[in-house]
């Protein structure tokens, strides 16, 4: 029951904290948003690179979210299933981030 509320609070946290991004509403800056090296380069690269970031994080957020809901209604019948469970978050922003580079690295 704990993974299914670690799931689901993760996930809106992360499809929140995605919407300011995606809407291009933080600019430029040390602490929030994709900070990698071609977003900080001009304020063009930084909205670009984190509205793109923005619409996968969202994304990435209401799945693990859906997966936590799902676990929730659902818990799963065993030890070996809940570990896999815990690290499904792991396989969808691990993706999400090679996305964002590679997309940063055509600008």
């Amino acid at each position: 029951m704990m993974a299914a509320w670690i799931h689901l609070s993760v996930g809106v946290l992360l499809a929140v904290v995605s919407i300011p991004l995606w809407m291009e509403k933080v600019p430029r800056n040390g602490w929030y948003g994709l900070r990698i090296q071609k977003s900080m380069e001009s304020d063009e690269n930084w909205y670009r690179i984190n509205r793109f970031g923005g619409q996968g994080m969202f994304v990435v957020g209401a799945l693990i979210a859906m997966i936590g809901l799902a676990n929730w209604l659902r818990p799963p019948q065993s030890e070996a299933m809940t570990v896999l469970l815990l690290t499904v978050p792991l396989f969808l922003v691990l993706p999400w981030l090679v996305v964002v580079v590679w997309y940063a690295g055509r600008l």
